[in-house]
């Protein structure tokens, strides 16, 4: 936001004081191209034009969906151990295996200051490929944390323009409570 000539940046619902008086200020108001994903001890921006989407009903299993045209990010927080080759494996049965390769048992990615690691699958539905990278959050106690990263794929091999950058965007913006 601008009042007259002083940038204030405020965040949605966010209520400020502004120190000073006013005589029929300007105010202008920009959003700004980013939202911020705060929940379950991760942190990091995504684009504002994703949608959300969260499910909660399951206090035992719950997931965050962040859509874009060419990327999904998904966040599962569940209360039972699962590796990230499970989860790609479950992936795998859900595709059928004849439709899917791993391309990394051992795939890694820092975003911030967090190394993570993970397992890198390659899917191909109709004529659609895309990449599904699944990465393990560190958490505490029989808690699993797993970040994955859907992004379609070009008729070359290579990951969507919306996905590298979003990806450019979190290794910025990415941080783990501890």
């Amino acid at each position: 936001m601008i009042v007259d000539d002083k940038s204030v940046t405020i965040n949605e619902g966010q209520t400020i004081q502004l120190d000073g008086t006013f005589t029929n200020p300007r105010i202008s108001v920009t959003p700004q191209p980013y939202r911020v994903f705060p929940y379950q001890g991760i942190t990091f921006k995504y684009p504002r034009s994703f949608t959300f989407e969260a499910d909660l009903a399951d206090p035992d299993a719950k997931h965050w969906t962040l859509t874009g045209n060419d990327l999904t990010i998904m966040f599962f927080v569940m209360n039972a151990r699962l590796t990230t080759g499970e989860f790609a494996n479950n992936m795998i049965d859900q595709f059928g295996r004849e439709n899917c390769k791993v391309n990394d048992a051992n795939a890694k990615i820092t975003l911030g200051s967090q190394s993570l690691s993970g397992t890198s699958i390659q899917v191909t539905v109709a004529t659609h490929k895309m990449v599904m990278d699944i990465y393990r959050i560190p958490s505490r106690g029989e808690v699993t944390k797993l970040l994955v990263f859907q992004d379609s794929l070009d008729d070359t091999g290579n990951r969507s323009k919306e996905g590298r950058q979003t990806l450019e965007d979190m290794k910025a913006s990415f941080t783990v409570d501890r």
